[in-house]
């Protein structure tokens, strides 16, 4: 088998070895991460924008948080959680101890409402360790301060050809 087949078929095993692990640890995570969320910032109707992210440790890989927080083990129960409805915005790196990890948010029901599209920067002094996951659920109770450019339901069609500043540019 040349060495990309090879990669390949170890990469899947791999990850299809991480099913049952996922399924046992993703929705106790994703309870306990929604649960801390409702419990801090004034229960679910006065959270109104979320996003997810993750880093994993320099031992780790990627996919180890991708198997956590991408699959509806986690992801799915954490917009039900939390009475969503839009995608959950994300952030995932691989990182040594005390990485900052920025993590986009946007309104849970509404995803085309820029008013709400923000970060929300984590940090974990020791963490995580190079076989360690920090997982970070965030949330905001509303929009951006002093937010006022609008929503995407309501901009017009725009083409560079269509904007003078740009002619110069796109010519």
């Amino acid at each position: 088998m040349p060495d990309d087949e090879q990669h390949e078929e170890q990469h899947r095993r791999e990850v299809h070895g991480l099913e049952h692990e996922v399924q046992r640890v993703a929705p106790a995570l994703a309870r306990t991460l929604t649960d801390a969320l409702i419990d801090v910032l004034g229960g679910v109707t006065a959270i109104r924008a979320f996003g997810k992210g993750a880093i994993v440790g320099t031992g780790g890989e990627i996919e180890h948080a991708a198997a956590l927080i991408h699959t509806p083990f986690f992801g799915n129960l954490f917009r039900e959680f939390l009475d969503g409805e839009s995608i959950i915005c994300f952030a995932d790196t691989r990182a040594e101890a005390g990485a900052s990890l920025v993590v986009p948010v946007w309104h849970k029901t509404v995803a085309a409402t820029r008013d709400y599209y923000q970060t929300i920067t984590a940090r974990v002094a020791d963490g995580p360790r190079p076989d360690e996951i920090v997982v970070v659920a965030a949330a905001s109770t509303g929009p951006r301060p002093r937010a006022r450019i609008g929503d995407r339901t309501t901009d017009p069609v725009v083409h560079a050809q269509d904007i003078e500043i740009l002619q110069g540019v796109t010519a």
